[in-house]
């Protein structure tokens, strides 16, 4: 895992993007990691705010790896506990990155 990518990629995320597993792989993380958290993440408007939306702003299914699934991947990776003790996903995700830039330090 390459520290300073990861520190990069924490310092200036929101954690709300679905990302090409190709990001993590140019980070080190291991490609086993990448494939078990790649998915399709539906555009239905069924979900409500939890659909996606295309950077295109098409309509679509997206494929990738969702920061806020990753965070926590990479936070068990550097022996820290994920955050997930407040209500909004966003702050969680920055609560977690805290914790792992913390042990990166």
């Amino acid at each position: 895992m390459d520290k300073a990518k990861v520190i990069d990629w924490l310092s200036n995320s929101g954690g709300y993007e679905i990302l090409a597993p190709q990001f993590f792989l140019d980070m080190g993380l291991d490609a086993a990691l990448v494939e078990r958290m790649s998915g399709t993440y539906s555009s239905d408007p069924e979900l409500g705010k939890h659909r996606v939306t295309r950077k295109d702003g098409e309509p679509g299914d997206v494929e990738g790896i969702s920061e806020f699934r990753m965070v926590d991947a990479v936070a068990a990776l550097c022996g820290v506990e994920p955050c997930h003790s407040y209500h909004g996903r966003g702050t969680n995700f920055q609560m977690t990155a805290a914790r792992v830039l913390a042990a990166l330090a």
